[in-house]
Parts: C-alpha cells; structure tokens; sequence
C-alpha cells in the first residue's frame, strides 16, 4: 500500500519534461555531447509557474549511466551546471535519464495516443505549421489570447525597420510564450540589437539587391547566436545569389511585395516560383507568406512547406473558424458540443437558495470566476467576481449582480455554432452555460477543451 500511494502522489503532483529541444535549445544536435546552447524562448518563465503547482522532473539521454564522462563531469552534472549558469536550477526537483512517474510528459517529439489510427496519422503526415501575423494588429492583446489559446506555431512580426515596435514587443513578450519569427523589411543597424534582446524563434530579412551584403553579414551574426535564419524572396526577385550562401536554414516566399496593399495573389507564378527554387536549392526549408486562407493552403498541398504565413484571415471576422480551416479541421466543425457539457454543479446555484455568502463562498472555493444561476432549472443568468466589485461600495440587491442575458448555447449546437456564439460577444468566454431546447439549465461548457481537442 505504501508503494501505490507513492506512485498516486507522484503521478499527481509531478510534470516530467525533456531537456533537449524544450529547455535547452539544442539546436546542433548531438555536436559534441555538451550542453552547449541557450534556453528555449520562454523556459524561464514558464518553468517558474509549473513549479508553483508541480514538482518538475527533467528526463534527458545526456543522464545515461553507460554515458562516457566529458570534462570529468557526468551528463546529470552537466545539466546541472547548465541549469544553475541559466538561474533555473531552483525550479527543477530531480534530473534522471529514465521515464518518471508524472501527471504530465512535455516532450518535443511526442505523439499524443489516443488511437492507432491517429497515431499513424501523425507520424507519416507532418501537421501544417501556421505563423499569426500581429504587428499591423489592433486588437493584438485579444488576438494573443486566442493565439496562445489554439496553440498558434509562431507569431509572424512584419518589421519595417525605421518604425519602433518596442511597445508591440514587449506586449507579445509578456503575455505569450509562443515563438517569434521576425521578418524585417529594410537593413538597419539597430535590427541585431533588438533580435537578440527579443530572441525569436527564426529571423529573416526581405531581400534587397542593394544591402545584401550587409544583410548576409548581419544574419550571420544573429545565426551565431543560435537563431534560425532565412532570407525572405518576392516571387519576381532574383535568387541566384543563393549559390553563394548556403548558410540559410529556410527561404520565405512572399505572394505579393510587402507594404503595398491591394495586391491579387497569382498562385500559378507563387508555384512556379518555388519549383525554380527546389529544383536548385532542395537543402531549403519553405516558408510561404502572402493571401493565405483555407483556399490558397491547398495549392501548396504537394510541396513540403514548414510554415504558412497568415494575416487578416485569421485576425479578423470569424477567427475562430479560419484558425481551424488553415489546420484542415472542417470536420471538427460540424461535431456535436454535448461531448463536451459537464454537469458538475459545483458553479450552478439555485436562485431560491441564492445568497450573498453562498455566492462569495462558491467563487472562493472553485475559482471558477462566476457562478451560474437557475430558477425552476431554467438558466436565469451568470454572477461573475467583477459585478461583485463593482457594487461592493453601493447599495444592491442581489437580483442586481445577476447578469439576466449571458451568453449560452443550446445542448444540440456543432462545433461551429458554439464558436460563432462566442465569437460574437469579440471576447473570450471561458466557460459558457448549456441549455435544452425548452431552455432548461443542463450544464456548463469549457471553451478551453473544446478548442484543445480540434487536433484530436
């Protein structure tokens, strides 16, 4: 019994995570069996708020026992060390070099198991990869949200290099740890500075027969740093300088010139273009920005693209469903949200036993932020923290802090309909009350999960 109950704690309390490609960048491989890069963007920050909730195992191959020692030192000394120089080695309970007992596994190359069929899916046909482009973004807060919340692959930042973006940066910095890839439109001495300070995922200049030779010289030194580097090419521009440099890690192909609006995308010339290239520079990864939709992502179906690029259609009108579109999830769509409804009551409050303190004390326990309200079973409204604050120094009934049109959805909804729902309010609703079609209080959706399991 003493050894199933510390195998219950430890499944619950630890989160396991690999070393290589999660925390440390590893960005050469193997090399030379140090651990020679920087952090991932974002460990630090995310590694401090797992461990406020989980003990956090680090699991690495660099552990083995039969692993020789290099510079004296084992590879769990090694990582050590490394953690330590990096000031992250008091967020981490144990390294080890075998599979811990954990709540959760982040690994790099992991395949989620839910069936064989999925499975095999995933292994044999690589995921598109989508960059959300924010620069040129009103509602770019909002849009972080959604982003961090469909698990967006990158944050596409369109850089004109004489404008200052220091404000959209930060606020990218602080409130997402999805990667940047910065494209930057005109040399300037200053671009080095701020990618290095900022630190994104992958980095390219717009091609400029004029400054190429400052461009090469500075994308070396920012890939000397261990970012991805590319160069980004118009579909008219001449490439045969690449000959020359081999040092790219991928090329971005833009569909129409940057900065000038109006344009019509020519998918045939875009093809054309790309067959030019892969038939002389196959070493390339491709990159494709420029009227990317649901539409445009299909004619690039038999080239092996690593990244699309996509704008106003997913940040504007219908967000939601264009994000789901780019992945090819149109079936997920037109699934039935009653799979989702949970029917704890632990938010849902009679109106008839309805009372201040039994309010205060439902939103102190489950943290939920709000509290359902029924009356006669039917949905009578939604009580949230912020209407109490609102009225905590005025004189109110209760009737007054319940919210009498919330937004819900009926029991028998798609996919589709709940996200359209949601979206209407333009703000993201983290739980959502659900309804029969007499209207009768049935229990409660979470946005989260329906919008994590669009990749199942």
């Amino acid at each position: 019994m003493n050894f199933l109950k510390k195998v219950n704690e430890q499944q619950s309390c630890c989160i396991a995570i690999d070393f290589d490609g999660v925390i440390h960048k590893n960005s050469k491989g193997y090399h030379d069996g140090t651990v020679y890069d920087k952090p991932v963007y974002g460990t630090l920050k995310s590694l401090k708020l797992i461990s406020e909730h989980y003990k956090i195992i680090i699991y690495s191959c660099k552990a083995l026992p039969d692993r020789p020692l290099l510079n004296g030192k084992t590879g769990i000394e090694l990582i050590w060390d490394w953690l330590k120089s990096h000031n992250l080695d008091s967020y981490i309970h144990e390294v080890t070099s075998s599979k811990p007992r954990a709540a959760f596994y982040i690994d790099d190359k992991n395949i989620e198991f839910k069936n064989w069929n999925q499975t095999l899916n995933k292994l044999f046909n690589n995921d598109i990869k989508i960059s959300a482009s924010v620069i040129e973004n009103q509602n770019l807060l909002k849009d972080l949200f959604t982003y961090n919340l469909f698990d967006i692959d990158y944050l596409h930042i369109d850089w004109f290099s004489e404008t200052d973006i220091t404000e959209e940066l930060n606020l990218i910095s602080n409130f997402s740890c999805i990667p940047m890839d910065f494209h930057v439109i005109g040399y300037n001495d200053i671009v080095e500075e701020t990618v290095l300070k900022y630190k994104p995922d992958s980095f390219c200049y717009q091609y400029n027969k004029n400054d190429l030779s400052k461009i090469i010289t500075s994308t070396k030194k920012i890939k000397s740093k261990g970012i991805n580097v590319g160069i980004s090419l118009c579909i008219d521009d001449d490439f045969s300088f690449l000959k020359k440099y081999d040092f790219f890690d991928f090329i971005m192909i833009m569909n129409t010139t940057p900065g000038v609006s109006g344009q019509k995308l020519d998918i045939n010339k875009s093809k054309n273009y790309l067959n030019q290239i892969l038939s002389k520079h196959e070493k390339f990864k491709i990159r494709i920005d420029g009227g990317i939709d649901k539409d445009s992502i299909l004619d690039y179906k038999d080239y092996k693209v690593d990244v699309f690029v996509s704008g106003s259609y997913i940040s504007g009108k219908n967000q939601f469903l264009n994000i789901l579109n780019l992945h090819g999830k149109q079936k997920y769509l037109s699934r039935k949200i009653n799979k989702y409804v949970k029917k704890s009551q632990f938010v849902i409050l009679d109106y008839n036993d309805l009372s201040l303190d039994i309010v205060v004390n439902a939103l102190n326990k489950y943290q939920t932020g709000f509290v359902v309200v029924k009356k006669n079973e039917f949905l009578y409204g939604v009580i949230t923290d912020g209407d109490i604050r609102r009225k905590i120094n005025q004189t109110f009934t209760l009737d007054d802090l319940i919210n009498k049109n919330p937004v819900y959805c009926f029991f028998n909804s798609t996919v589709e309909d709940f996200l359209n729902t949601i979206q209407e309010k333009n703000c993201l609703i983290n739980f959502v009350p659900v309804v029969n079609k007499n209207k009768i209080l049935v229990g409660l959706i979470d946005t989260k999960q329906v919008i994590n399991n669009y990749a199942k």
